[in-house]
């Protein structure tokens, strides 16, 4: 895990490491791209409350902020919305859950939604109301409130989830898409899939997913959306 840091201009960089706590600063030069790596936590219990992991990047100046999960085989990227970005309204979009095995080229990879949420200031009070199920026996469209404070990550996924309370898997159905988050003080959001496939069933190959996701506030009418490139042999 690990970010690009992309500068307009010259600037310094301060990374506070989630778990020494310790703040290293460095130096970056304009127009130019630093990778930072090796500071960053992977958390992946659901619905468990991860206190103040989330690592914090302060700029002296406007940067953006791409971030990198993994090499190769399962990996992606998102860009990171800067904290003033940040809404208090959300509803998911997302990618259903896979059919969670026989991937005979990542045999212990599982396909389950997830929702992260992060929490920017103490006291932040969040209400989900998940579409289905979830992997701690949160009930379809039936809410429930969690408090985090300025720094803490907080999971949802699936109840196909392999450390789900009571397992039980619905390959193709269970969608967190349309769930509704909503919080008294902003918060970051972001929309991942383990193993997303296409179609749904389909197990030879297949990617993680991730987005960070815009907030009501956010919405808008007018979009642009460029062409993407054709794979070979579709």
């Amino acid at each position: 895990m690990g970010v690009l840091v992309n500068a307009p201009n010259e600037q310094t960089i301060s990374v506070t490491d989630p778990t020494s706590k310790k703040v290293d600063t460095m130096h970056i030069a304009s127009r130019t791209t630093k990778y930072i790596g090796g500071k960053f936590n992977i958390v992946s219990v659901p619905e468990s409350t991860y206190k103040n992991a989330a690592t914090h990047i302060q700029t002296s100046d406007q940067t953006s902020i791409v971030a990198q999960y993994g090499l190769n085989g399962i990996s992606g990227t998102y860009t990171a919305f800067p904290v003033t970005a940040w809404g208090k309204e959300y509803y998911a979009c997302s990618v259903a859950e896979g059919m969670n095995q026989d991937y005979y080229l990542y045999p212990l990879i599982y396909s389950v939604p997830m929702i992260t949420i992060i929490a920017a200031r103490n006291g932040t009070h969040v209400t989900i109301t998940p579409t289905v199920r979830t992997a701690r026996e949160h009930a379809a469209s039936v809410p429930f409130t969690i408090t985090l404070n300025a720094g803490d990550v907080y999971n949802i996924t699936t109840a196909g989830d392999p450390q789900a309370t009571n397992r039980k898997e619905d390959p193709c159905l269970a969608d967190l898409t349309g769930s509704h988050i909503v919080s008294d003080y902003p918060v970051g959001v972001i929309m991942s899939q383990s193993h997303t496939t296409w179609p749904c069933g389909y197990n030879e190959c297949g990617d993680y997913g991730v987005e960070w996701l815009p907030p009501v506030s956010n919405w808008d009418s007018l979009y642009v959306v460029t062409p993407s490139v054709q794979r070979l042999n579709d």
